[in-house]
């Protein structure tokens, strides 16, 4: 049925396609490079993410959360999801999206929330690849009163990442800090 030329054939052939294969990876994490020295940052993942909050989040006021991935290389069966602490509470949205995101294309999930509870707290989201095993992630650390909320990209005190609480008190005249919708 099969003779032994057409075997070694189909072999030979299934070979170079790995090659190939294994030579395109290797060109666009290359040319990923390439982007970051030219832009002068170097990710921790071959993928530029962003999550940012418009307006807000006083306690039960609306606010859009979005969370922004660009990845520098094609990021097949990527997964991202965003994770709210028990102070907030989802109105309207999507908080996860799973599917291929191609070389310099942007996704953004966008939802609407809001604190349901004063206290200090932290949003977290991450995007990762599930195929190559690359990700990264980004946080918000939300300060919510009654009236007003500061937030800040960076813990301004100790993080407890089991229930995305803070722990401790505020640091007096923190300049981490910023108030939103001035």
């Amino acid at each position: 049925m099969w003779n032994r030329k057409s075997i070694i054939l189909i072999f030979s052939l299934l070979l170079l396609v790995v090659l190939v294969l294994g030579w395109l990876e290797k060109t666009q994490l290359q040319e990923s490079e390439e982007l970051e020295a030219q832009l002068g940052v170097k990710p921790s993942a071959p993928m530029y993410v962003n999550l940012s909050l418009t307006g807000t989040p006083s306690l039960n006021q609306p606010v859009e959360l979005t969370f922004t991935v660009t990845p520098l290389t094609d990021a097949p069966n990527t997964l991202i999801q965003v994770m709210l602490p028990e102070g907030f509470s989802l109105i309207s949205g999507n908080l996860s999206w799973n599917g291929d995101i191609a070389k310099n294309e942007t996704i953004q999930i966008r939802s609407t929330v809001k604190a349901v509870e004063a206290g200090y707290w932290a949003i977290e989201a991450y995007a990762k690849s599930m195929r190559f095993g690359f990700g990264k992630r980004s946080m918000l650390f939300i300060n919510v009163s009654e009236t007003t909320a500061t937030v800040s990209k960076s813990p301004l005190q100790d993080y407890s990442r089991s229930n995305r609480t803070m722990v401790g008190e505020l640091p007096p005249d923190s300049n981490l800090t910023y108030e939103l919708g001035q």
